[in-house]
């Protein structure tokens, strides 16, 4: 499968100059969730817009640094936290304590929480954005 979509890419590239099928693309598309692809694709237009409002070469390249300075940073810290809460967890039940210790309102907090975890998303959006385009 995986030569199969090397060669359409190659094909697309070659014949279209505006259609591509990436590899990592796709096979991003078949192993996430849909869950995990849509900051993917959010992320890819983000800098489609980034890239599309710098005027100057060097104002891109220091950009793409700072971005991927910056999102490496982010997926980092989610890493550490999800060992540390994994860990805290682990010790929580291996007492002989609840599942959740973290667990701090009831089950019906849930649609507060979506709307928290999107305004945080979007929070951090905008901040990434101006990392980005910083002078």
């Amino acid at each position: 499968m995986g030569v199969v979509i090397v060669i359409v890419d190659e094909l697309l590239k070659k014949f279209t100059k505006i259609f591509a099928l990436p590899p990592l693309a796709v096979g991003i598309g078949i192993y996430l969730p849909p869950s995990l692809q849509t900051p993917l694709i959010i992320g890819a237009v983000l800098s489609y817009i980034l890239e599309r409002k710098t005027k100057t070469v060097e104002e891109l390249e220091a950009g793409k640094k700072r971005g991927t300075l910056f999102a490496s940073g982010l997926i980092v810290g989610e890493s550490l936290i999800g060992v540390i809460i994994a860990g805290i967890v682990a010790v929580s039940v291996s007492s002989g304590g609840s599942e959740t210790p973290f667990a701090l309102v009831g089950a019906d907090f849930q649609g507060t929480a979506d709307i928290l975890g999107l305004a945080a998303f979007v929070a951090v959006l905008g901040i990434f954005y101006k990392i980005v385009k910083q002078n």
